[in-house]
């Protein structure tokens, strides 16, 4: 039994209008992101209302939050749960695809996983359920749910995606034509405010605009053929929250899934930083630029927030002791002219930065040819029988010599 942790926080606001319908993932796609959940059953197999109530019980009792029927989340769990049955488990790029695909603009799903015998009393499964809810505590704020069990001869495998919902706008097409107008209107939650898109062009460039208040009105022009992927944020009082993430196919097909790749084991801070940086100046290679330099004071100022985070539990920017990315900076007597943070966790180190280089904002600063210096720092936090890595990036750009 076990939870795949959420990458990005956000939190809970209700949909301004309906989607269309909850397409069955494996052989269709939505034609629309829509923030309103559709009308549908969000659990589907044997047991599966059952553990619905409580799931339900579990986020009201322990997270003290109310969360809300999607069907469409639902179909993502069926899927998950029938490649567990088969033993197939998909990594975290195929189910961010998979919801994408069911039309849910919201950033990455959090996902709690249980296998169990057909006859398991439910007190057992009430006591499992609440655990592993429990753990998914922290700041962000689950708003949406989908549950679906699978069944083999022997074996019953129970899956439940869950989802902050913390932005409402009017439904974007999945696929435009060239020349088209991305217009994102909506109303942010109470609790953020300056909302703003990143959007990363066919070509790998960056833009960015951005608004005020908790209303947004954005148009971006879809100017050439390709993938634009499209992420709103908005502040809270810890900091930059994404609140959604999807993309937009322009005059080209969707891809199939992405491929399932090797991974090791988790096995210390150490091997998550050095493995991190690896993978940050690959992509900086890609993208044609320089790779930056690791600096040990940097990386101990991002260790130690990395460790704030697993023991204050919170996954944020800004820490309720420490403060902001500038003060740790500042503490720590880093000269800086430009900065920038990534944060993430997931369950092993290639989908923590799986999930940054699928954030536009996140992936800008990777690959952002200012960036001279990077501070990796990484933590070890227990969930469920096992360790994940909780990981902070920092960037900066030193100011030329005197």
């Amino acid at each position: 039994m076990s939870i795949r942790p959420l990458l990005i926080l956000a939190a809970g606001l209700a949909g301004c209008s309906a989607a269309q319908v909850a397409v069955d993932v494996r052989t269709s796609s939505a034609d629309v992101y829509a923030t309103a959940a559709p009308d549908g059953p969000a659990a589907l197999g044997p047991r599966a209302p059952e553990l619905e109530s409580l799931l339900q019980e579990a986020c009201a009792q322990n997270l003290h939050v109310q969360v809300a029927p999607d069907a469409r989340l639902a179909q993502v769990a069926d899927w998950i749960a029938e490649r567990n049955a088969a033993g197939d488990p998909p990594q975290m790029q195929r189910r961010i695809a998979m919801t994408t695909r069911a039309g849910v603009p919201f950033p990455t799903p959090a996902i709690v996983e249980l296998r169990f015998t057909p006859g398991i009393e439910v007190e057992r499964l009430r006591d499992v359920l609440v655990r592993q809810v429990t753990e998914l505590g922290g700041t962000t704020v689950l708003a949406r749910y989908g549950i679906a069990v699978r069944t083999t001869a022997t074996t019953q495998y129970a899956v439940a995606v869950l989802t902050a919902a913390d932005v409402a706008f009017s439904p974007v097409q999945r696929h435009v034509d060239v020349g088209a107008a991305l217009e994102l209107r909506g109303t942010l939650a109470d609790r953020l405010r300056r909302p703003r898109v990143a959007v990363t062009m066919p070509d790998g460039h960056a833009q960015n605009l951005e608004g005020a208040g908790n209303r947004f009105d954005f148009a971006v022009k879809l100017a050439e053929p390709g993938v634009y992927a499209i992420e709103l944020i908005g502040d809270t009082s810890l900091g930059p929250s994404v609140v959604a993430n999807f993309p937009v196919y322009v005059a080209v097909p969707e891809p199939a899934l992405p491929r399932e790749q090797a991974v090791e084991a988790v096995t210390s801070p150490a091997a998550v930083e050095a493995e991190l940086l690896g993978l940050i100046n690959a992509e900086r290679a890609r993208a044609g630029v320089r790779p930056v330099v690791l600096w040990p004071a940097l990386s101990n100022v991002a260790r130690g927030h990395s460790q704030d985070m697993v023991e204050h539990k919170f996954i944020a920017h800004v820490s309720p002791t420490l403060g902001t990315t500038e003060d740790r900076l500042k503490r720590a007597g880093i000269a800086w002219q430009q900065y920038g943070e990534n944060i993430g966790m997931a369950s092993t180190t290639v989908e923590v930065h799986q999930g940054l280089m699928a954030s536009p904002g996140h992936r800008e600063a990777i690959v952002n040819p200012a960036y001279t210096y990077v501070g990796i720092g990484a933590a070890l936090q227990l969930q469920d029988k096992s360790y994940v890595p909780v990981v902070t990036e920092d960037f900066v750009t030193v100011p030329p010599a005197p």
